[in-house]
């Protein structure tokens, strides 16, 4: 890996901590003293030890972050929002966001887009719950669910939390339950970005 590191540019780096040979720490330090095209990228610690102390030394090391086993998507999606920048279509989807909620501020007042804000991510967390937990993906009440949420996406100006809902609805109108999982996956992505991004714990 630390050869590769020094012939190929990467994004980031998920460094898992307790390798043979070589260790993670070991690894980073030499990625970082090295002069190839990953000098300088982000190192994510990857390990089950997530004591303060231990953290530290990963960062001494020169790592950017740790992410602890077992891992989760959202943990995973998050890093890389903190970590690799967005594209130049994301940039832009992100200031047209902002200056849509801007303006329903404006229109509503900032206490009561708040609270609109936070009752569409309650009703939307329950909707991914509920589907996590075994409700049926392919079938009319998910469809009718996802479109009634999605309409509520688009008015917070969130497109792509709005596609990902108008996708599942239209896999599940076709009782497509391989096609609904797959939106599925997708809203749990988007949505991991989306809501810290909007300030939502």
């Amino acid at each position: 890996a630390v050869e590769i590191a020094a012939r190929s540019a990467f994004d980031i780096i998920l460094m898992d901590i307790s390798m043979p040979v070589m260790d993670g720490r070991s690894a980073t330090r030499a990625i970082r003293s090295s002069n190839g095209p990953c000098a300088q990228v982000p190192i994510i610690a990857v390990t089950a030890n997530a004591m303060v102390a231990e953290q530290e030394a990963f960062l001494a090391d020169g790592m950017n972050g740790v992410l602890t086993k077992p891992l989760t998507r959202e943990g995973l999606v998050q890093v890389l929002a903190g970590h690799v920048p967005p594209t130049p279509a994301a940039a832009d989807a992100n200031r047209a966001r902002s200056q849509h909620l801007d303006e329903l501020a404006e229109a509503v007042g900032a206490e009561a887009l708040q609270s609109l804000l936070n009752r569409f991510a309650a009703e939307l967390d329950a909707f991914l719950q509920a589907l996590d937990q075994g409700r049926e993906p392919a079938a009319a009440d998910t469809a009718a669910d996802a479109h009634r949420i999605a309409g509520s996406a688009a008015t917070f100006g969130l497109a792509e939390l709005r596609e990902g809902l108008i996708g599942l609805e239209q896999a599940a109108l076709r009782q497509d339950a391989q096609g609904a999982q797959a939106a599925i996956t997708r809203l749990c992505d988007v949505w991991a970005v989306e809501k810290p991004a909007l300030g939502l714990s």
